[in-house]
């Protein structure tokens, strides 16, 4: 009986954690660069080009588990999932994803105080993260 109870707690604890990182998450991002790889091609006017696109990106995570991605001349609508700490947005239509090129799920690791999210896979360029405003 004690076991059951421990077991209990504990998937409690974990429910309730999820719940809480889920809440700070809602809201509004927009993209912070980080620095361009040295062996990237086109170096300085690459990084020009990435920080311009950045410039006109923004993330919204709405609090019904659907979202906004705004990238430049296009809008990308979906649901968004947070299973622990890696937040999935999964568009509504086909699209693709922002960082692979692929028609797939884009999947971010979210902070512990869930203002900045960071996508689990390079897109080969400079490191990106969505910053909550």
């Amino acid at each position: 009986m004690k076991v059951i109870a421990a077991l209990l707690l504990a998937v409690s604890i974990g429910l309730i954690g999820c719940a809480s990182l889920e809440s700070k998450i809602v809201g509004k991002y927009k993209v912070k660069l980080g620095e361009m790889p040295k062996d990237f091609p086109g170096g300085e006017a690459a990084m020009k080009v990435a920080e311009s696109m950045a410039s006109g990106m923004s993330l919204e995570l709405k609090s019904d588990k659907t979202f906004v991605l705004n990238v430049p001349m296009a809008s990308i609508n979906g649901t968004w999932a947070l299973a622990e700490t890696t937040l999935t947005l999964t568009p509504k239509v086909d699209g693709t994803n922002v960082t692979t090129g692929k028609n797939e799920p884009l999947a971010l690791k979210v902070s512990s105080d869930g203002k900045t999210l960071t996508p689990t896979k390079n897109m080969g360029g400079p490191e990106m993260s969505f910053v909550k405003e």
